[in-house]
């Protein structure tokens, strides 16, 4: 009978649900066209988060750990990081929980993106000029490089 008393303590559901009857802005994110699945292949939130970790543990550098778990080859190491990745982790430029953008990235375009933090950009990236306006398509190394300080391969 002692048995069945701790076992009442339990949580046996893992589902999102779970979690998302109280974190109600995470489900609101989730409900955006795009994020992780998180129903999907055993994806739930505990896949990501330990329930018993502090706050401070989980959005900062064992955030970044976490997330190199399912994406290995954005965590580097690299000759030349990126500074904004190292300073401020994934979250930084991504929304794990759900983006309007499919890279989950928290502007609504890539080169908001980048200019909200690279706003000292040489005076030829014209941004009227539409072949400045796509940052990654000359700087595709954009967690790291192992080539070039520009963050290009």
């Amino acid at each position: 009978e002692s048995g069945q008393v701790a076992n009442r303590n339990l949580v046996n559901d893992i589902s999102s649900g779970l979690c998302t009857d109280c974190h109600t802005d995470v489900r609101t994110r989730m409900n955006r066209p795009y994020s992780h699945p998180m129903n999907d292949y055993d994806n739930t939130c505990v896949g990501c988060h330990n329930p018993h970790q502090t706050r401070t543990d989980m959005l900062g550098q064992r955030m970044n750990e976490t997330c190199a778990t399912c994406h290995p080859t954005q965590n580097g190491p690299f000759m030349f990081e990126h500074l904004g990745t190292r300073n401020e982790g994934c979250a930084g430029c991504h929304e794990p929980h759900g983006s309007t953008h499919p890279n989950l990235l928290n502007r609504h375009t890539t080169q908001i993106l980048c200019i909200s933090c690279h706003t000292d950009t040489p005076a030829f990236h014209d941004q009227a000029d539409p072949r400045y306006r796509q940052c990654t398509a000359c700087h595709s190394a954009i967690h790291g490089s192992n080539i070039s300080h520009l963050l290009m391969e």
